[in-house]
């Protein structure tokens, strides 16, 4: 992680990740190290998970306002207290996905990109953020039906969660039901501000489609807006032969 792109961190899988932040904040989300939620675990009937450490307390996790929550398997929820941050709206509304490039390693996590007054309750059943899960492990068989429980996450449960609609964005298009991928895509970015993955995933559809000039459109904006996305950007663009100017707008 980049020098000062984040000065507080979440994450399930704490290992030696503190160890390269330095001194930056960084919260146990299962409570081995963090006396807080080992001492006040959270409640919520009906996440399912393989995790042997069920301790979480998504509530106080949020409260601390960490900059970056990185999830065991970066975009999916699938630790007890990744699920249940996808219960909470101050989680789907202010945290967004976004990526950090080094060749040939595209790293996903979530950014706080809005701020939040306080912590509210759940607001969705466990079921939303399971359905996530199931869809999401689905893409390992089956990318039709992973693309079907996404969309019943989006139909039955919250619609404010960024992420939610650039991840079935992303399972449709490999579905090929590009069409509508890109409805998805587009809901994203209208929710995350043009977030930096909704912009490479949705840039990257339009030019399977054809659509190269908006596809660059969104690549150039991403150039110059996002760091190490030059380096992704100009190694997708020569292996279509073509090339974008560099940047010096990367001051993060």
């Amino acid at each position: 992680m980049q020098n000062n792109y984040a000065k507080s961190f979440a994450t399930s899988t704490i290992g030696a990740f503190s160890y390269y932040v330095g001194n930056r904040r960084v919260i146990d989300m299962l409570g081995l190290t963090e006396s807080v939620i080992a001492r006040n675990p959270e409640q919520i009937e009906g996440i399912v998970s393989s995790w042997r450490e069920k301790h979480f307390n998504a509530a106080y996790v949020l409260s601390q306002k960490p900059d970056v929550i990185l999830f065991s398997t970066e975009m999916k929820p699938s630790s007890p207290p990744e699920r249940a941050l996808f219960l909470y709206p101050e989680f789907r509304r202010n945290y967004r996905l976004e990526f950090l490039f080094s060749y040939p390693q595209l790293s996903i996590f979530y950014r706080k990109f809005k701020d939040y007054s306080s912590v509210s309750r759940p607001d969705q059943p466990a079921r939303f953020a399971n359905l996530l899960n199931e869809g999401l492990n689905l893409t390992k068989v089956d990318n039709v039906k992973a693309a079907r429980m996404l969309y019943e996450a989006i139909s039955t449960g919250a619609k404010d969660c960024s992420a939610l609609y650039l991840m079935t964005g992303y399972v449709f298009s490999l579905a090929g039901l590009q069409d509508s991928a890109a409805v998805y895509f587009q809901k994203g970015l209208s929710l995350d501000n043009d977030g930096p993955l909704g912009q490479w995933y949705y840039s990257v559809l339009l030019y399977n489609l054809g659509r190269r000039e908006e596809g660059m459109r969104h690549l150039t904006i991403l150039n110059q807006t996002h760091p190490t996305a030059e380096y992704l950007v100009t190694d997708f663009l020569k292996s279509r032969g073509v090339s974008l100017p560099k940047s010096n707008l990367f001051l993060y």
